[in-house]
């Protein structure tokens, strides 16, 4: 009988996790650990082991072997095998406070470092619906802000929105071809666009500078402080204030619901902050000669993931079956092929633990479909072979 260590060390990888509205990353982060700390706890514990201990007697002149119960694993000296610090937990690209939907987490020490990694280098686009509310202005741009004043708006109908939406749509497509630095209407720029990785990734902003000026007079404050200095350890992460941050970029933008008070957007962007999300749905009021607020903000895709394939956290279970599979498993002999590393293996094991899972909503079973996604191994894999070529 296997011991629950090793399917907890399978849990390598990355989850997509539904997370609620108005609740901080870190206390999500917490009940998240808990809940997988708990889930385990639940397995059954382990067999108990046999100590074979030599006793020496003064009186014999041969010592005497003894077998006895090893309380190590005791339950009662140990108290829960799991707790929610084990849990290695990365929220790739985090969603603000107020907002909810689908949130990528890498778990395990293989998904918080590669496959986060590997989403952060390669910019997904991020789909949301924004619920606004117009005639209400509050100092942080939120419907649970103070209310600093309130204005008409029962004069804004779906041909205006339309038309400011379009504007919008038309302003964000020229600043990311100025921040790309290609010129608009010349022969890069529609080379540029007409990209079928245009539809899947953003244009990279990236400002070449002009060989007429210095180079000091050309690049921004923060590109002529000295670079940071690099961790001691590798997995060290540097500070967030010494990472340039890109701008945000606003690939699509539509209305989808017009209820006056109230609308609904569905935006597609990357590099997106909290106070864009605001900032948007406050200045779409004030272009329509009223105000507006911010109501709800939900996630529905980041990348190749949508709502559909997010967990609840009551979902996030390890049910009794895995374990008995994995028992399985490890009592059958080994298979024939030769694997080239560990990840290789634990990937196989992984595909092996929820083959007849019959599409059950779990843990590993959400676990295998984000991980083992073709788009996201092709991510991870291409780091490590330039690591091997060199």
């Amino acid at each position: 009988m296997v011991r629950r260590v090793e399917l907890f060390r399978c849990l390598q990888g990355l989850l997509s996790v539904y997370k609620p509205s108005g609740q901080e990353t870190a206390q999500f982060r917490t009940r998240l650990a808990k809940k997988v700390a708990n889930e385990f706890n639940k397995l059954p514990w382990e067999p108990v082991r046999i100590r074979t201990a030599i006793l020496a007697k003064n009186d014999d002149k041969l010592p005497t072997i003894t077998t006895e119960a090893d309380f190590v694993d005791n339950p009662l000296v140990i108290g829960r095998r799991f707790l929610h610090t084990d849990v290695v937990l990365n929220f790739i690209d985090p969603l603000p406070d107020y907002a909810s939907g689908v949130q990528l987490i890498g778990i395990g020490e293989v998904g918080a470092y590669a496959y986060s990694d590997a989403i952060h280098k390669n910019v997904y686009p991020k789909s949301y619906h924004l619920t606004g509310m117009f005639g209400h202005a509050s100092s942080n741009g939120l419907s649970t802000g103070s209310t600093i004043y309130r204005s008409p708006w029962r004069h804004i109908t779906r041909p205006k929105i339309d038309r400011i939406i379009a504007s919008i749509q038309f302003k964000a497509r020229s600043a990311s071809l100025l921040q790309a630095g290609l010129i608009p209407n010349s022969q890069k720029a529609f080379e540029a666009l007409s990209n079928p990785d245009r539809l899947t990734k953003p244009l990279k902003p990236m400002l070449e500078p002009l060989e007429s000026l210095p180079p000091d007079h050309v690049t921004a404050y923060w590109d002529r402080r000295p670079e940071p200095t690099q961790p001691h350890s590798l997995r060290a992460r540097p500070d967030l204030s010494s990472v340039r941050q890109l701008p945000p970029a606003l690939l699509c933008i539509r209305c989808i619901k017009f209820e006056p008070p109230f609308f609904i957007l569905e935006i597609q962007v990357a590099h997106e902050t909290s106070e864009f999300l605001t900032d948007l749905v406050v200045n779409i009021g004030g272009a329509l000669k009223s105000s507006a607020v911010l109501c709800q903000a939900r996630r529905i895709r980041h990348g190749p993931f949508g709502v559909e394939n997010s967990l609840l956290l009551k979902q996030c279970s390890v049910s009794q079956s895995l374990y008995d599979r994995l028992n399985q498993l490890k009592s059958e002999p080994p298979p024939e092929r030769d694997f080239e590393s560990d990840d290789e293996y634990r990937e196989f094991l992984l595909s092996q633990l929820v083959e007849n899972a019959d599409g059950q909503m779990d843990l590993f079973g959400n676990l295998v479909k984000c991980t083992l996604d073709k788009r996201i191994k092709e991510l991870v894999k291409a780091p490590r072979e330039e690591e091997h070529r060199k």
